[in-house]
């Protein structure tokens, strides 16, 4: 189990478990702890609704810190030398990769330096999100950042930012950003770099890719190769990983899906508290495509050593896929000194 934050939080020793019954067969991997054992005073409660043969070992992850963060340029290349333009006849991609901090970060702007804005150009022609990578093009959709008011018509070059309320992305791992045009915007463009390198001031293990990605603006088949990078800056907060035991040796099996179950956690001593924004699952098995369906996490108080009520009901991914699961939740407040 792990969690995010701002200051540390004990985690537990023991994993709660919830005997309520429902239909179908599978397993559960738990740490080597024990079982049927009081935590404290709240639980994530992990319902499945039908049968699923699944084989999964719980992790929580994680949370951004209490209270005001301060923003901060993840990694930018707009201090170096033009060098060229793409044009907005394509669809436009350009790849990045994160740093190594262990809570992951969430991305909350995005600079793209225009070099040419025409004043047929407006903000309903332009999507601009975050995507996977996939053989070192655009995989899937994570988010789409919201565009500014205004797109000012301009020969010269000017950069727009676009924003978010968070994009949650993982340590170490490679993503895109792609600028997605509705049609046919020529007399528009992005201005690239004719360097290779990225600005000071980049947090640790931060880069931008070398060169873009494009394909014609009507198309949805493959993307092509360019010959450099375009201008961006990538911002948002670094999250801070709170605890974990997702890394400790496995303690045998239980019965997964004819029960639910439930993990207690505490909370450390920051006065301000902590907001939950994620809770993650790694499954090494799935046998059930649409056991998404039949998943339910949440967070709940304590009732005497057992699940009480709901404190909040997680937002869960649209597919269960072997390996981690990501359940998110916009914040939910959790104490200072609480279980």
């Amino acid at each position: 189990m792990a969690f995010a934050g701002r200051d540390s939080v004990k985690a537990c020793s023991e994993a709660a478990y919830a005997a309520r019954s429902v239909s179908g067969v599978g397993v559960c991997r738990y740490p080597s702890v024990g079982l049927v054992r009081r935590c404290g005073a709240a639980f994530l409660a992990v319902v499945l609704l039908a049968a699923a043969l699944v084989s999964a070992s719980l992790v929580v992850l994680p949370a951004d810190r209490a209270g005001a963060q301060t923003a901060q340029t993840f990694v930018a290349n707009t201090g170096q030398a033009d060098g060229g333009a793409s044009l907005l006849s394509n669809d436009l991609g350009q790849a990045f990769t994160t740093g190594s901090n262990p809570g992951g970060y969430s991305l909350r702007s995005v600079g793209v330096e225009f070099s040419t804005i025409d004043s047929a150009l407006n903000p309903s022609h332009l999507t601009v999100g975050i995507y996977t990578e996939s053989s070192g093009f655009p995989g899937s959709s994570l988010g789409t950042l919201t565009n500014p008011a205004n797109f000012p018509a301009s020969t010269s070059d000017q950069t727009l930012t676009f924003t978010s309320t968070g994009i949650d992305l993982d340590a170490s791992t490679t993503y895109f950003l792609v600028v997605d045009t509705s049609s046919d915007n020529a007399s528009s463009s992005i201005r690239n770099t004719a360097s290779d390198s990225e600005d000071s001031g980049a947090l640790a293990g931060w880069s931008i890719g070398n060169r873009d990605v494009s394909r014609a603006w009507n198309s949805t088949g493959a993307y092509s190769n360019g010959l450099s990078a375009l201008k961006i800056s990538l911002g948002g907060v670094s999250k801070s990983l709170l605890v974990s035991n997702s890394g400790q040796a496995n303690g045998g099996t239980g019965n997964f899906v004819q029960h639910d179950h439930a993990q207690a956690f505490t909370t450390g001593a920051n006065a301000a508290g902590y907001t939950l924004t994620g809770v993650d699952y790694s499954f090494p098995q799935i046998n059930d495509g649409s056991l998404a369906g039949k998943l339910t996490a949440e967070i709940r108080s304590d009732n005497s050593g057992q699940p009480g009520t709901t404190v909040a009901t997680l937002t869960k991914p649209g597919t269960i896929s072997a390996g981690t699961n990501s359940f998110t939740h916009s914040g939910v407040a959790l104490a200072a000194n609480t279980t």
